[in-house]
C-alpha cells in the first residue's frame, strides 16, 4: 500500500508541472505581445512553485521546536508572496483605467504577509495556542483576499462582456479563471484544521493535506485550461459563433480588445 506521503508529493509533482508549463507559457506570451500584465501572473505560478520546493526543505531541515535556522527564516520570508504579485497582477488587468480597492488590498496583503513572517518565527520559538491561531488567520487572510479579489473580478468582467460580440471562448476564459479561484479561496477550510507540526504518518493530517494539495490541482488545471487554450477546446466553446471579425483577431488582439471593452464598463466593478 502507497503511503500517504508518497501520495502527497506525487499530486505536489503534477501541480508543480502545471503551474511552470502555465508560468513558461505566460512568459512567452509576455515577450511577444509586450503585455507586461502578464509577467505579473507568470511570477505568480513562478513563485508559488518556488514556495512549494521551499516548504520541502523547510520540512526536511526544520528544527526542534525552540529554535529556527536560516531555512526556517527563508521559507516564512517567501511563504505566500506569490500572492502580492497575484493582486498586482489583478489591478493592472482587470483595473488598469477604473477605480478599484487595489491599495487597500495591496497594504493589506502586506502587511498581513510582516505579520505573518513575525508570527511564524515566533511560534516556532514558543508554541501557544495564541500564536498557533494568529499564524493560521493571518495565513488565510493572504490567501482569501488575494484569492477572492481574483474571482470577484474575474465574474465581475464576464458578466461586463458576456453579451458582447466577443467570441465565447474569450468570455469562458474569465468565468473559468473565477471558478478557479474558488479553490484556492476553499482551501482555507482544511488548512485551518491541520495541526501545528502536523505529520503525513497522521490520517487525519494525510487526508488534510491531500485535499488542499487537490484544490491547488482543481485550480491550476483549470487554470491550464483559461490561459492555455486549446485549440479544440476554442472550437468546442465557439460552437454556434460566427463572426467575419473574429477569424482576422489573434489571441494577442483579443487581449487588448477585452481590456478596452473592460475600461469601457466603468467603475461598476470597483470601488
Amino acid at each position: 500500500m502507497v503511503d500517504a506521503q508518497m501520495i502527497v508529493q506525487l499530486i505536489s509533482l503534477l501541480l508543480f508541472s502545471i503551474e511552470i508549463f502555465i508560468g513558461l507559457y505566460l512568459l512567452k506570451r509576455a515577450k511577444v505581445t509586450g503585455l507586461t500584465n502578464i509577467l505579473w501572473l507568470c511570477f505568480y505560478f513562478f513563485f508559488i512553485v518556488f514556495e512549494g520546493i521551499s516548504k520541502i526543505f523547510f520540512t526536511i531541515g526544520r528544527p526542534a521546536i525552540g529554535d529556527v535556522n536560516f531555512i526556517s527564516i527563508f521559507y516564512f520570508c517567501i511563504n505566500l508572496t506569490g500572492n502580492i504579485f497575484l493582486v498586482v497582477f489583478i489591478k493592472f488587468t482587470f483595473y488598469l483605467d477604473r477605480k478599484s480597492p487595489f491599495f487597500v488590498i495591496l497594504s493589506s496583503t502586506i502587511i498581513a504577509k510582516i505579520a505573518y513572517f513575525v508570527v511564524s518565527i515566533m511560534t516556532e520559538i514558543e508554541q501557544s495556542l495564541l500564536l498557533i491561531v494568529l499564524k493560521a488567520c493571518t495565513y488565510s487572510f493572504i490567501i482569501f483576499i488575494s484569492s477572492f479579489w481574483l474571482s470577484y473580478a474575474s465574474f465581475s468582467s464576464y458578466n461586463k462582456i458576456k453579451k458582447q460580440n466577443i467570441a465565447p471562448w474569450v468570455k469562458k476564459r474569465y468565468l473559468m479563471v473565477g471558478i478557479s479561484a474558488i479553490f484556492l479561496i476553499c482551501q482555507i477550510i482544511p488548512i485551518l484544521f491541520i495541526p501545528y507540526r502536523g505529520s503525513l504518518s497522521d490520517p487525519f493530517v494525510a487526508t488534510l493535506v491531500t485535499i488542499v494539495v487537490s484544490l491547488n490541482i482543481s485550480f491550476a488545471i483549470l487554470g491550464l485550461f483559461a490561459w492555455v487554450m486549446p485549440k479544440w477546446l476554442k472550437r468546442y466553446l465557439n460552437q454556434g459563433y460566427k463572426s467575419p471579425e473574429d477569424t482576422t483577431l489573434s489571441e494577442d488582439a483579443l487581449m487588448e480588445d477585452l481590456k478596452s471593452q473592460l475600461a469601457k464598463g466603468g467603475n461598476g466593478g470597483g470601488n
